[in-house]
């Protein structure tokens, strides 16, 4: 595990949104582990599941704060663990959802359809980040923030990334601002285009409708 730790900013959310409980504060990132990495995030799309996640009380399955949501998040890896192979410092990244490499949906091609899912992308844990506040008497207050949220965290310019969030876009993208645009392909785009393509099974003969704002 590395010790070296990273600081930045995140929108971190104490309570529901229609509460106003999402505030912009400082934090410091655990050490990470072998099969992490570091991201500095440049862009993130915002998706329904971060609202919805975001907007119910404590005690609802898989809501909990305070955490930091994102999972549509784009940037350039700061560090890796010692068995990271997807990318190294420098590279530019799309982060996407969290599965176990270890079931039969993912063994065969399906990590959507892990077994673990919910689990791992949903729940997280609070062994992300370091929250510094000032409380009320002035003094600075650390308290533990729930991360991992489908593998990545991304609403914060850095966060630690699960190795299987990782897509390693290096030579595919030509510039950061060409980066930001394809944020959310960690999933409003890539489920989108699995409707139309797989689900549906449109093909080029085919005339669609797309309704709604979104990715």
């Amino acid at each position: 595990m590395s010790s070296q730790q990273y600081s930045g900013k995140a929108i971190v959310s104490h309570g529901p949104h229609k509460q106003g409980k999402w505030r912009i504060e400082d934090i410091t990132l655990r050490p990470i582990a072998e099969t992490e990495l570091v991201i500095e995030v440049i862009a993130s799309g915002i998706c329904h599941t971060d609202i919805h996640f975001g907007d119910q009380e404590a005690g609802n399955v898989g809501v909990f704060y305070p955490r930091v949501l994102g999972h549509e998040g784009a940037g350039y890896v700061k560090a890796v663990g010692s068995k990271v192979t997807v990318a190294q410092p420098g590279d530019p990244v799309l982060l996407s959802f969290a599965s176990c490499s270890k079931c039969h949906s993912c063994n065969t091609g399906h990590p959507a359809y892990c077994t673990d899912f919910n689990g791992l992308n949903f729940f997280g844990g609070n062994d992300f980040v370091l929250s510094s506040s000032v409380s009320s008497d002035a003094s600075d207050v650390k308290h533990d923030i729930g991360g991992r949220f489908f593998g990545q965290s991304s609403f914060a310019n850095v966060t630690i990334a699960s190795e299987r969030s990782v897509v390693n876009v290096k030579g595919l993208i030509k510039d950061k601002e060409e980066l930001k645009l394809f944020a959310p392909l960690g999933c409003g785009i890539q489920t989108g285009s699995g409707t139309i393509a797989t689900v549906a099974g449109a093909t080029e003969e085919d005339a669609v409708a797309v309704l709604g704002l979104g990715g």
